[in-house]
């Protein structure tokens, strides 16, 4: 499983850590942590599917989804088995 991502979150991951230092954690929202780790995506796709093997995520903006193919394509020729 390979994915993309970019910097998305930041603003709100702003406003979260903002939230954490003056109020506590019961005042952070559960996104928080998507928005901060970026492999957490990644990881919730891999369960939600079944999948098992290499797992990682590529930061590369808008070329992101054509380097997460070019990616697991590398992954795939070095021997790694897929979940098929």
């Amino acid at each position: 499983m390979v994915t993309a991502s970019s910097s998305g979150g930041v603003e709100f991951g702003q406003r979260e850590i903002q939230e954490l230092w003056s109020k506590g954690p019961r005042h952070v929202g559960a996104y928080q942590s998507i928005a901060w780790f970026y492999a957490a995506t990644t990881g919730q796709i891999s369960i939600r599917h079944g999948m098992r093997g290499p797992c990682g995520v590529v930061v590369a903006e808008q070329a992101g989804a054509l380097e997460s193919l070019a990616q697991a394509r590398r992954v795939l020729e070095d021997g790694a088995r897929g979940w098929w």
